[in-house]
This record gives structure tokens, C-alpha cells and sequence, in this order.
């Protein structure tokens, strides 16, 4: 190559971010070609606590038009192999057992299977586009299944999953903020308070109510005449005012509805992608759907993402996997606790969270026992210094979580007052016993189940919208 060519190539290459290179897939033997980013390419501005890269720049104005998500999967346009960079790189005689069993089950499997055929139909690679990189997510996933549940690399599967759900974090975040996104969250703050004002109202018509009759009670118990002069009155005003509750309930949540819709009209001009139309479907979820037949658990949204995710997580757990690997076993309960609280399933991190800090304290008080031997009898196997270090960052975890732990309960507690509202108001004519049933039953914290139905007990007297007077 000339020096005029090489300096045109040399140009060319730093109007992008990323590195071309030519490798031969371990499936087929056929070459693509394949890119990957050059280091220090982007600053990272905020990454998420699950690891998401939220915010960031690039180093050059030439690389703003690229996405930096759309890097990770190397694919095979071929065969249609689809996995991690390292799996391409790597020497046959390099691989693992598992990867070479992957590989063999794959080459014997891949070119009648429906759903990789499907998946891979609309792939740009290597110059990908956002959907194309979902859809290498997807195959990804799919293809590691290959090699059976007892054989599956749970990490792998694990970080897959997790990957894909910052694909979705990644559609729903456009690049530009959206003026009518905000104006959808302001009516919505408005409902809001009309709800609370009304809902405070009544309580407030009730507690007129109720000092009313004992002034009526009283003026009749010392023979004296004033408000019971509007007895009659009153009893019709209140009863006519308690008529119309189930309507203006009813017309609250039309409200709710309607912003709710707003929503999602608004949703679907902010850029996500995976809802506009792709190919001929009216959607890439609709495009996705085709394969349920053959992948039945196949999540089609960004909650049953994370389910996925935190299954795949669990398996990590429930295998013993990383029992040797305490600090990476303690990372991965930390994302299983995330994705709880992305589903506002406070019950099940709640619980999470105290399985890591036992884990944690019992590793923790292990450690400083060896540590305490090690001052006594001198092993060479065992490096101090680093043992020191475990124990430091375990304690930064206990530390850490011990008050993450409080915030859970602490956000269980205002979210069950809230589905407890929700329960009472939908279900004002059970019985005492019924109402406590279907609280314990939907996991209401015991503390406002008693208070519920001690208020319950009241019902006659103090109406049922006094319990949840703010």
C-alpha cells in the first residue's frame, strides 16, 4: 500500500469508533467481517446501578452518529452463529468443553431451525442498525439454549439477558428530551391531586358527618333545640353526597385512562423503536411474536425481560456457581435485588436482600477468623493482604445494603398502603374476615392489614375513606 493510500485509510478509519477485522467463524469456517470499538473511543457521564451506560459522549464529533450499544455480539453471516467477541477469537483447541459441544450441537441444528431463520432474517451485520442488534440479543439467547438446561452456561445466559434489557432501556431513552412526555406527566401529577383533594374530601365530609350526630345525639340527650332542627336536612345532604361517590370514582379513573393512553401515544413518537413498524409487521414485537410457537418463553417486553433475567440470575445462585467467588456471588444477588425493584416487587428483593447480607456477614466473619489464625500460624497459600482487602469490601456490601435493606421496607410499606387503598375501595362490602383474606392474600405488610381492619371495624361510624386520609 502507498503512502497516499495508507494516509486515506488512516483517515477513513478516525471518522469511526471502530476497528474492521476478518475472522473466521468457529461454527462454518467461513470469514465475515466484524467490528469492535477502539479503546477510549467515549467518556461515560452515568452509568446505572446494574451497569447501564445511561449518559455518555464520544471522544470525536465524527463517531455522535453512532450508537454505542450496538457493539457486543459477533455474528456469522453464514451460518448465523451469533455470540461473544472472545468465542470468535479464540483458538479451536482454546475452547472450553462446553463451547466445543455448543458449537457441535449448533452446526448439526442451525440451518433448519425456525426461529434462528426467522431471527436473522432482517439483521444488517456488520454495519448494524438498533433492531438488528436486538435481534442479535435475541439469537444470542436463543442459540445458547442449544446446549441443554444441565449443560447451559448460566453466566452467559445470565449476562445475555441482562444485555438485552439495556436494549430496551436503550429504545426508551430518545436522544432528544420530549416536550410532550412532560406534558403527559404534568396532567398526570394534576389527577393526581384532584384524586388526593377528592379522597380528602371525603374524609372530611365524614368527620363533619360524625360530629354532627354527636351534637344532634347530645342536643336530644339535654332536651335542647339547634341542630336538630336540620336533622332531617342533613341526613338527605349527606346521603345525597355519598350517592355520587361511585360515579366521580368512576369518572377518575377515566382521567387515569385517558392519560394513560396519552402516554403511549406519546411513547410511540419519542423513538421507540421497537413498537414503530418494521418490515411488514406493524411492529418489531409483532416481527418477534412469529416464533413463540418454537420458543415459547421468549420475553416480547421489557418486564418479562427482566423476569428472564432475574431467573437467570437465580440459577446462577441456586447452582452454587460462584460459591468460591463470594465478591462476584454478592454482585450477582445486587442485580437480582435491581430488577426486583425495576418491578416494584419490594416482597422478593426485601428477601434478596437479607439472603446477601447473611451470605455477606457469614463470609465476612470466616474471613476475619483465618485472618486472626493467620496472625498466629504463617500459611503461604494465603495471601493477608488480600484477604484484608475481601473483607473491606465485604463490609462496604453489608454497610451498603444494611440500609438498602430499610429503604425496601420502607418503599413495601407506602406501596402497600397504596394497593391496601386500591383493595378497600374496590371491595367495600366484604366482610370483616373477607377483607383481611384477600389483604394477606395480595402480601399487604401485616402492620396495615390490622390497622385496615381495625378501621374495618369502625366502618359504620367513621366511613371508609378515613383511613386513608392524607
Amino acid at each position: 500500500m502507498d503512502t497516499a493510500s495508507k494516509h486515506q485509510k488512516d483517515s477513513q478509519e478516525n471518522l469511526t469508533p471502530f476497528i474492521e477485522k476478518k475472522v473466521k467463524c468457529p461454527v462454518c469456517g467461513e470469514e465475515s467481517l466484524h467490528i469492535f470499538l477502539k479503546d477510549r473511543t467515549f467518556v461515560i457521564e452515568r452509568r446505572e446501578e446494574d451497569g447501564f451506560i445511561s449518559k455518555y459522549y464520544w471522544v470525536k464529533p465524527e463517531y455522535s452518529r453512532y450508537n454505542l450499544h450496538q457493539y457486543f455480539f459477533w455474528h456469522c453471516v453464514h451460518c448465523k452463529f451469533t455470540e461473544e467477541k472472545s468465542t470468535f477469537l479464540k483458538p479451536p483447541q482454546e475452547l472450553t468443553l462446553r463451547q466445543k459441544y455448543l458449537i457441535k450441537r449448533y452446526r448439526s441444528l442451525y440451518q433448519e431451525d425456525p426461529v434462528i431463520n426467522h431471527l436473522s432474517r432482517y439483521i444488517r451485520y456488520p454495519y448494524t442498525d438498533f433492531l438488528s442488534q436486538v435481534s442479535l440479543h435475541y439469537l444470542a439467547i436463543y442459540i445458547q439454549q442449544f446446549i441443554g438446561e444441565h449443560e447451559a452456561d448460566f453466566l452467559k445466559i445470565a449476562r445475555f439477558y441482562h444485555r438485552l434489557y439495556w436494549m430496551f432501556q436503550a429504545a426508551e431513552s430518545p436522544t432528544k428530551p420530549n416536550d410532550r412526555t412532560n406534558l403527559v406527566e404534568e396532567y398526570l401529577e394534576y389527577y393526581k391531586l384532584i384524586q388526593s383533594n377528592f379522597v380528602n374530601g371525603l374524609a372530611s365530609l365524614e368527620e363533619l358527618h360524625q360530629w354532627l350526630d354527636k351534637q344532634i345525639r347530645l342536643e336530644k340527650e339535654q332536651g335542647l333545640s339547634g341542630w336538630i332542627n336540620f336533622e332531617e336536612q342533613l341526613g338527605q345532604l349527606y346521603k345525597t353526597m355519598i350517592q355520587h361517590m361511585d360515579d366521580i370514582l368512576m369518572r377518575l379513573n377515566e382521567y387515569d385512562k385517558i392519560g394513560s393512553e396519552m402516554r403511549k401515544i406519546v411513547s410511540s413518537e419519542s423513538g421507540d423503536q421497537l413498537s414503530t413498524p418494521f418490515h411488514e409487521y406493524g411492529s418489531y414485537i409483532e416481527f418477534l411474536q412469529q416464533v413463540t410457537t418454537y420458543w415459547p418463553t421468549i420475553p416480547l417486553d421489557k418486564q418479562a425481560v427482566i423476569r428472564s433475567a432475574i431467573e437467570a440470575y437465580q440459577d446462577i445462585i441456586r447452582n452454587k456457581i460462584l460459591e468460591d467467588k463470594k465478591l462476584k456471588l454478592f454482585q450477582v444477588f445486587k442485580y437480582v435485588i435491581h430488577f426486583y425493584l425495576k418491578l416494584q416487587d419490594y416482597e422478593n428483593a426485601f428477601y434478596m436482600t437479607q439472603r446477601l447480607l447473611d451470605k455477606a456477614n457469614a463470609f465476612r466473619d470466616a474471613a476475619e477468623r483465618r485472618l486472626k489464625r493467620l496472625q498466629v500460624i504463617q500459611d503461604d497459600r494465603v495471601d493477608s493482604r488480600l484477604l484484608a482487602e475481601y473483607i473491606q469490601k465485604t463490609e462496604e456490601v453489608i454497610h451498603q445494603y444494611s440500609l438498602k435493606r430499610d429503604s425496601i421496607q420502607e418503599a413495601k410499606i407506602e406501596n402497600d398502603y397504596k394497593k391496601a387503598r386500591e383493595i378497600y375501595l374496590n371491595n367495600r362490602n366484604l366482610s370483616l374476615d373477607e377483607l383481611r383474606a384477600l389483604l394477606l392474600q395480595s402480601h399487604i405488610d401485616d402492620s396495615i392489614v390490622n390497622k385496615i381492619c381495625e378501621e374495618k371495624k369502625k366502618e359504620s361510624k367513621k366511613g371508609i375513606f378515613q383511613i386513608f386520609k392524607f
